[in-house]
């Protein structure tokens, strides 16, 4: 296994954990809202914006998990049989995320950079850290998505020699 394989590896575990524990953060937060909304005759202006925020984190982390796993929505255009044909198209694929990751990392660390002086209206804290999960998700992914070019490299190469691996 290669060093950046070592440390993806220990990033995805890092991340796993991480989304289950903001998961259940959400899923607390979000019962104690309608708990109290509903039973107590209460409101907690602080749950909807925390809520919000956990939920933005778990999407984008648990988005660059599934980028090394390669668990997003994949269209085959061509049968499996056309082995070189889709072994370049999975290239083809990864240089195409990589300009997605570059947008990712540029437009948040802007955004983030914007909302640094923006605060939050019921927990006084600043936008940054809502927002600032962009370019972080998007960095791990970069990693992630520099993983799978070199695996799909070797498919291609092995594709053009006429092996093939399982």
């Amino acid at each position: 296994m290669s060093f950046l394989s070592k440390i993806n590896s220990i990033l995805e575990f890092v991340l796993n954990w991480l989304c289950g524990v903001l998961l259940l953060s959400f899923s607390a937060i979000v019962l104690l809202q309608v708990v109290a909304r509903n039973y107590l005759n209460m409101a907690f202006t602080w749950t909807i914006e925390i809520s919000l925020m956990l939920f933005i984190w778990t999407v984008f982390m648990g988005a660059a998990v599934a980028l090394r796993r390669k668990s997003h929505y994949i269209i085959e255009l061509f049968p499996s049989r056309c082995v070189r044909l889709n072994a370049f198209l999975d290239l083809v694929s990864d240089c195409i995320c990589f300009l997605f990751i570059y947008v990712l990392i540029r437009g948040g660390l802007a955004f983030t950079e914007m909302s640094l002086l923006r605060y939050c209206s019921s927990i006084e804290i600043s936008q940054a850290w809502l927002i600032g999960v962009i370019p972080l998700s998007a960095s791990v992914m970069a990693l992630f998505c520099l993983e799978n070019l070199f695996k799909d490299i070797r498919v291609f190469k092995d594709a053009l020699s006429g092996e093939v691996r399982g």
